[in-house]
């Protein structure tokens, strides 16, 4: 089943965020899982179903200051 995951910027200050990688914790490391190229109000990512109890958003682009609303993880088919 898959996982929706759901970013979100706080778009008061406009879209900023260009790239971000949602990665996942492995051992010592971080496994990338998926990427998004922009976010802004709203976006939902489709995830394989997840083996880790950590995770992380991580941007690797940005146009200025990323304010990020919200970041979920659901158990939900889609």
């Amino acid at each position: 089943m898959p996982w929706p995951a759901r970013p979100a910027e706080d778009i008061r200050y406009g879209q900023q965020l260009e790239h971000a990688v949602i990665e996942v914790r492995e051992g010592r490391g971080w496994r990338s899982v998926t990427e998004a190229e922009t976010v802004g109000a709203s976006r939902v990512l489709t995830l394989d179903a997840p083996v880790a109890r950590t995770w992380r958003l991580r941007v690797t682009g940005a146009r200025q200051r990323v304010r990020i609303a919200e970041f979920g993880l659901y158990r939900s088919e889609v």
